[in-house]
């Protein structure tokens, strides 16, 4: 259950930062349908539009990195993979304020090590949603 919670809570901490970097629409679908979080659409074309799974980012016992699940569970326990044709980007608060945007193209494997050094380019890098 507390699991639940950091996500929902991870889940609205990026929807408010999407809006401070002058997203048009943040929108979240209703109940777990759909295997993104949050679909944002940068500027009022309606053709424009990423779909982020955001995820909670884990903190290892080495300084400055993080783990990343880039896949999801399934009833039985075996991890899945997200697809092209699922989502855009992961979106995992490091620290406050502080957004790894990871295309999906980047994710190769269920499990990501993040380090600030191996992924500098991808934190708050807000440019890949247009915003």
């Amino acid at each position: 259950m507390l699991d639940k919670i950091r996500g929902t809570l991870t889940e609205l901490s990026f929807i408010s930062a999407a809006y401070h970097k002058g997203a048009h629409i943040v929108s979240v679908p209703v109940g777990d349908c759909a295997p993104y979080d949050v679909l944002v659409q940068p500027n009022q074309d309606i053709q424009t539009y990423f779909r982020v799974q955001v995820k909670t980012a884990r903190k290892t016992r080495q300084k400055d990195t993080f783990r990343l699940t880039t896949s999801r569970k399934t009833k039985t326990g075996q991890n899945i993979p997200y697809t092209l044709q699922e989502i855009d980007f992961f979106a995992a608060e490091l620290q406050p304020n502080q957004w790894l945007l990871l295309p999906i193209k980047q994710a190769a494997t269920p499990f990501i090590t993040i380090t600030k050094t191996s992924h500098t380019k991808f934190i708050n890098n807000w440019k890949q949603l247009n915003l």
